[in-house]
C-alpha cells in the first residue's frame, strides 16, 4: 500500500506543474481537491494498515497463549474417564453410550431435557 501514496504525491506533483501551466482554472482547483482527498485516503490506509498488523500479532499472540491453555487443561483429563449424566428435570441416568462421549450438551433421552455433563473420576483422586 506504500505505493498508493507515492503515486498521489506523482500525481501532486503533475497537478501542480498543470496550475503553473493553466492558472488558476476550475478544472485545476478540482483536480487539486481530489488529490488532496486522495492523499488523506492513503493516509489513512496505511495507518489502518498498520493497525490491522498490529491486531494480526496480538491475536497470534492469544492464539498461542490459548493452545497452551488448552494442552495445560485436557493433558490432567483422563481419556479412559466415565461419564456420569443425570437429567436434572427427571432424573433419568445416562450413560456414555447414550449421551456420546465427549459431547458438551445432551438431550435427554426419556423427557427431552436439556442435560450438561460432568465428569465422574474413577480412580482415587
Amino acid at each position: 500500500m506504500s505505493g498508493l501514496k507515492e503515486r498521489v504525491a506523482y500525481l501532486q506533483g503533475l497537478a501542480s506543474s498543470y496550475r503553473a501551466e493553466n492558472g488558476s482554472s476550475k478544472e485545476s482547483r478540482v483536480i487539486a481537491e481530489m488529490l488532496d482527498v486522495m492523499d488523506l485516503m492513503a493516509k489513512r490506509l496505511h495507518e489502518i494498515e498498520v493497525e490491522q498488523d498490529e491486531l494480526k500479532v496480538y491475536v497470534e499472540s492469544l492464539d498461542s497463549d490459548l493452545a497452551e491453555l488448552e494442552d495445560d487443561y485436557y493433558e490432567d483429563l483422563d481419556e479412559d474417564e466415565e461419564w456420569e449424566l443425570e437429567c436434572p428435570h427427571c432424573g433419568s441416568p445416562m450413560d456414555e453410550d447414550e449421551g456420546g462421549e465427549g459431547r458438551v450438551d445432551l438431550i435427554c433421552p426419556e423427557c427431552g431435557t436439556l442435560v450438561n455433563h460432568s465428569p465422574k473420576t474413577t480412580g482415587g483422586e
